[in-house]
């Protein structure tokens, strides 16, 4: 745990004031979600209510209306803007984050730096480089977002209709979201563990084609070994879209 915060420290001090940015465009998608749901709910009952009453003619349907386009629009955009900010500084601070691993490997002893420079050695570093992605795009910044939306939304429910309903809300909320959580850990699981698997062999055979092209060419199997990597590193992006499809929905 000790390094993991480590890890989050040095890509979040990076970039800063881009994730910050971020994350409040993270909230604001929540937040924009949550007052669609609130909002539609309450535009339902409320015109269900007018019409039994006979007084649906006089009942005001343009601002409420407006308003659920507005807050379906502004999570829209928030969401996009979210993602370029994150994605873009998670991205910037990896690649300086591998400057700085390439730096610290040069500067180590001839012995250090051979035993580094093993295919099986800079695969793994490469690997758990690029797995640091998701630290702060489906770690951090989801559970900041998660956890400041559903406290401000308890605080306005705790305000508008009382403690009863906010904790009432809240005690279901939560095990729903448990409920979730696992059923999104049981689905994405397996994809994971494909793509990480297919996402190092593709990376093993890239090696083993840079270093044996001399061979594979003589034995006249380097397209056929081009292609056998090519098709690994697809069915590892097929595993990484089916993580995001389960993500988003």
């Amino acid at each position: 745990m000790k390094a993991l915060w480590v890890i989050i420290r040095r890509i979040w001090a990076r970039e800063s004031r881009s994730l910050l940015r971020g994350t409040l465009l993270a909230i604001t998608v929540l937040a924009a979600g949550i007052a669609l749901l609130g909002l539609s709910g309450w535009f339902i009952t409320a015109a269900g209510m007018a019409g039994l009453a006979g007084i649906g003619i006089a009942f005001d349907v343009f601002r409420p209306s407006a308003a659920v386009r507005f807050l379906a629009l502004g999570r829209t955009i928030s969401r996009y803007g979210e993602r370029m900010l994150t994605h873009d500084a998670t991205l910037r601070s990896l690649s300086a984050l591998r400057v700085d691993l390439l730096r610290t490997m040069l500067g180590q002893s001839y012995v250090k730096a051979a035993r580094y420079s093993a295919p099986e050695e800079v695969n793994r570093l490469t690997r758990d480089v690029d797995a640091l992605d998701g630290v702060a795009l489906r770690l951090v910044i989801p559970l900041l977002s998660a956890l400041i939306a559903v406290t401000g939304t308890t605080l306005a429910l705790w305000y508008f209709a009382g403690p009863l309903i906010a904790l009432v809300t809240i005690a279901f909320l939560l095990p729903a979201g448990l409920i979730a959580f696992a059923f999104i850990l049981g689905f994405s699981l397996r994809p994971a563990r494909l793509a990480h698997s297919d996402g190092d062999r593709f990376r093993r055979m890239v090696m083993e084609l840079h270093r044996g092209r001399t061979t594979l060419t003589m034995a006249a199997e380097l397209a056929a070994y081009r292609g056998r990597a090519l098709a690994t590193d697809g069915q590892a992006r097929l595993y990484a879209l089916r993580i995001d499809r389960i993500e988003r929905t």
